[in-house]
């Protein structure tokens, strides 16, 4: 379907923004007499996640119409804010929940009926967000000689022995094991 038909079926007689035709004093006073009632879904559906062909079928555009209006500067710029809006959006209504999810934490954890397991889960997630996880102590240990050649030469050798121990492993496991030592007397 061609964009002149599109924009008829949507009873429009403008044409879209980024067709690049500018009337107006400013670039945002252009924007708002060319944006369409099809450009704000578009940005609204890709925001949800919609892919470009998506959008071109349930907006009956073609798919190479939405692409090229969604990488324009303005329809990114409408994205972005648009992300930026339901992001907030989201955040807020889990900040609204946190309360309401620490009381179900909390009854789940002092219920006799649940699992003990279940109920130290429980309260060590607890802790961890109040109190932030504990550290893990990592050791590492490093020998330097001085010459790299000769680090680089060593840990060959240790890879080639590795190697060796992998291969030997392998060969044990692929044979199956060991027959019973049978006793003759």
């Amino acid at each position: 379907m061609s964009l002149d038909k599109a924009l008829d079926q949507l009873g429009q007689v403008e044409r879209p923004l980024f067709v690049g035709k500018e009337v107006g004093n400013s670039q945002a006073e252009s924007n708002r007499k060319f944006e369409q009632p099809w450009n704000t879904a578009a940005i609204t559906m890709r925001a949800l996640g919609a892919s470009v062909s998506d959008i071109a079928q349930d907006l009956g555009l073609n798919q190479s119409t939405v692409s090229t209006f969604l990488q324009t500067p303005w329809a990114q710029a409408q994205l972005r804010a648009k992300l930026e809006q339901t992001e907030r959006s989201v955040l807020d209504i889990l900040r609204s929940e946190t309360i309401k999810n620490v009381e179900t934490l909390v009854a789940l954890r002092d219920d006799e009926k649940v699992s003990s397991n279940t109920r130290a889960n429980i309260a060590n997630s607890l802790l961890d967000r109040v109190l932030g996880k504990a550290s893990q102590k990592v050791e590492v240990s490093t020998t330097q000689s001085g010459d790299p050649v000769a680090e680089a030469e060593l840990l060959k050798e240790q890879i080639a022995r590795d190697a060796g121990k992998l291969r030997l492993s392998t060969a044990r496991e692929a044979a199956g094991p060991e027959p019973a030592a049978s006793t003759n007397l």
